[in-house]
């Protein structure tokens, strides 16, 4: 009974935070759409968010992802919620270490209090076991017991939610609840993290462009993660790199080589590669860190990725809108009311490419244009295709602000051919003159 008016008494939190959106989405409505009114909504959807705390942000890190739920307003704001909130106090987190490892003096040569980073789900402690140092991610204090309840919370808004809405809409919406407590429940086991880590770090194990902490399995568990401590400078400090003499367009190279290899070749993939989780090391090997977001690529998308790379440089909108139904993201009997739309947009924007041929950027425009119709049409966006998609969108932005000169066509391209997925030149072509793919 208690637990029952605790649920209770959070829904009403969250509707009251969430009123003034409620309000200005109706009114958004009436007004047949306001893009000037999307982005206030936007902006204080992302403040309600961080206020209503760790489940929330990475409710909103996920709507990011999602075009089938969220208008592209919403998308751009929502993509700048960063995973960095205040530690927990230092007597709550030594709590969660000592009941699953033991006494901290015991089991650590040294244990920081201080916290090195907080996040949504977890604080992460500089400490040292046999001489070595190491880093600790400890989950957040009673954390689960938060999550059940505001999942149950929102299960209940959720229901009486799609009660309002159309078939299309309540299909994404369902989509996305089951997605997010699935990703949510993976990024809290910290077990999973470790074996995840764990596979990546053996498949670039002889790799010298890239270093993957190892972990301490002795002192790890479902909620503590203890692995080797490597530093690095921030990757978008550009300055410090340029100090470090570190040569930028060859580590942009290195690490859009080490994503591809991770999502075309291995099949399992660092899944949230922000600039707070990739660092370089005075040598130029860059560090990756956080692993909670990891997954493995479902068979077969690889090869559906590159078919929908040639079917946009084929210039064919019935070849792009195919492509985008075998990644499983497009219902092709319930968008036949959209179709005409859909291949009226892909046609122009296949228009506007053939002057100068169709690069990553023009494709990246394609997308967002997507994103307008995607928010009105039956558009479903699978959890593996969304979070491949996120890599991808912050892996290109990344690249970029290493080096703006970094040509993603000619690493994908060379990638593409070296592992047999398709012909370099015959790629390389269609990227820059449009030619027919037969």
């Amino acid at each position: 009974m208690i637990s029952r008016l605790r649920t209770y008494a959070r829904i009403v939190v969250i509707v009251y935070a969430f009123l003034p959106i409620i309000v200005t989405s109706t009114l958004d409505r009436l007004l047949g759409g306001n893009e000037r009114l999307r982005e206030r909504q936007a902006v204080w959807l992302r403040e309600t968010l961080v206020d209503l705390g760790p489940t929330f942000i990475k409710l909103g890190q996920l709507l990011s992802t999602r075009p089938d739920v969220a208008p592209p307003e919403w998308l751009a704001e929502l993509e700048k919620l960063q995973d960095d909130v205040p530690p927990s106090p230092w007597e709550d987190a030594r709590k969660v270490v000592e009941t699953d490892l033991g006494p901290i003096e015991e089991r650590f040569d040294s244990f920081d209090t201080e916290s090195i980073s907080g996040a949504s789900l977890s604080q992460v402690h500089r400490a040292s076991i046999d001489g070595r140092d190491v880093a600790v991610k400890v989950r957040r204090p009673e954390l689960e017991h938060r999550v059940e309840r505001d999942l149950e919370a929102l299960d209940k808004l959720l229901w009486v939610l799609i009660q309002f809405v159309d078939d299309g809409r309540a299909f994404s919406l369902e989509n996305l609840s089951e997605h997010f407590r699935e990703t949510l429940y993976e990024e809290m086991d910290f077990e999973r993290e470790a074996r995840m880590m764990a596979e990546i770090r053996a498949n670039f194990e002889d790799d010298d462009r890239v270093t993957i902490p190892e972990v301490v399995d002795s002192h790890s568990t479902e909620r503590v993660l203890t692995m080797e401590y490597v530093d690095g400078t921030k990757l978008t400090d550009l300055e410090e790199l340029d100090r470090m003499d570190i040569d930028r367009p060859r580590l942009a190279k290195d690490l859009h080589q080490v994503y591809l290899k991770m999502c075309l070749v291995d099949g399992v993939f660092h899944g949230d590669p922000h600039p707070g989780n990739v660092a370089v090391q005075p040598d130029g090997t860059a560090v990756l860190y956080d692993f909670g977001m990891s997954d493995h690529v479902p068979d077969g998308l690889q090869q559906k990725f590159v078919s929908f790379y040639l079917a946009v440089g084929s210039e064919d909108p019935d070849e792009v809108i195919t492509a985008l139904s075998e990644l499983g993201m497009l219902d092709l009997d319930a968008a036949e009311g959209g179709r005409e739309e859909l291949e009226e947009l892909v046609a122009t924007q296949v228009e506007a490419a053939q002057g100068g041929g169709f690069d990553f950027a023009e494709m990246r425009a394609l997308v967002e244009d997507l994103e307008e119709v995607v928010y009105e049409l039956p558009f479903r966006l699978p959890k593996d295709m969304a979070l491949v998609l996120r890599v991808i969108a912050i892996g290109e932005g990344i690249f970029t602000t290493v080096d703006p000169e970094h040509d993603i066509v000619e690493v994908s391209a060379e990638m593409l051919a070296r592992h047999g997925y398709a012909d370099a030149e015959r790629v390389k072509e269609i990227a820059e003159g449009g030619l027919e793919v037969s």
